[in-house]
């Protein structure tokens, strides 16, 4: 049990009906008596805090000057709303001095508390400090640990290496996918199973079905190439071009069999280049 009205302990003032800068609702959870919050002239004034999480409250001490009738409300929500009363107070005039008073509650749950000054002794209310005794909830834990596990299977083509799709590629969300061997999975129909206790196995067959897409990135690879490869690839496309164009101007002129072809000379010349260079490779030397 601690004091949980303490901005040090992570609580806020989410909100507060007045404020001046020299006496703002932060001085409230500062832990300071010579510190305060000071009220315009008007009724009702108010103000939330908030907590880290819902806690468990026992009991709340109010230090404050000229308040008379004041009233403390919860709120379980995760924004401070749909507040309910859990305690109404009239306080007693105090001729100056700083008014004292509890509420002495018994396991409240909240995340909000709100604190209505219906009226007042004097125009002005100030309120200097709050103690509020408590600790984390256990509706809080059980929210963090409540929790089911999942139980998922691939479906996979048996004796392929790269797994396949069961079925044609889904159209998910991108957060029901993920990325495993270049292919994306997506997930259909993923059941829910309660928590394995300990020590046990779990043998659920009904299993949840990931499609295979192919991999966007993937498709992109072959555009990873290196400078020479490009040099080569387009020096490759130009000499095809050129060729191709050659051909069709030469059937256009009317040429037959290799005077179709451009610089026709060299094409006509080449097969007796290769049968002299052969000849030379088999010459004896004992007969040059």
């Amino acid at each position: 049990m601690f004091n949980i009205g303490l901005g040090s302990a992570g609580t806020t003032v989410s909100l507060a009906s007045s404020s001046d800068s020299n006496f703002p609702p932060e001085n409230i959870i500062d832990g300071k008596l010579d510190t305060f919050w000071l009220t315009t002239g008007m009724f009702p004034q108010e103000f939330v805090l908030s907590f880290t999480s819902t806690m468990a409250v026992n009991n709340v001490k109010l230090n404050c000057h000229n308040v008379r009738k004041l009233s403390l409300e919860k709120s379980v929500e995760t924004s401070p709303v749909s507040f309910e009363v859990v305690r109404e107070a009239s306080l007693e005039g105090s001729d100056g001095e700083l008014q004292i008073h509890e509420f002495n509650l018994s396991d409240v749950k909240a995340s909000h508390l709100k604190f209505k000054i219906e009226s007042g002794y004097n125009h002005f209310v100030s309120i200097h400090e709050l103690n509020i005794e408590g600790s984390a909830s256990r509706i809080s834990d059980e929210r963090q640990t409540d929790h089911k596990e999942q139980v998922i299977q691939l479906v996979c083509s048996p004796g392929e290496d790269e797994l396949e799709c069961a079925s044609p590629p889904c159209t998910l969300p991108a957060e029901n996918s993920f990325n495993l061997r270049s292919k994306i999975f997506c997930l259909e129909n993923m059941p829910t199973v309660e928590p394995i206790p300990p020590g046990m196995h779990h043998n659920h067959t009904d299993s949840a079905v990931f499609h295979a897409a192919e991999n966007p990135d993937k498709k992109r690879d072959w555009l990873k190439l290196s400078p020479g490869s490009i040099i080569l690839l387009v020096s490759g496309c130009a000499f095809v071009s050129y060729l191709m164009l050659g051909l069709v101007y030469g059937i256009g002129k009317g040429e037959k069999g290799l005077n179709r072809l451009p610089n026709s000379d060299f094409w006509l010349e080449l097969p007796l280049l290769v049968k002299t260079y052969e000849c030379e490779e088999h010459i004896p030397v004992s007969n040059l």
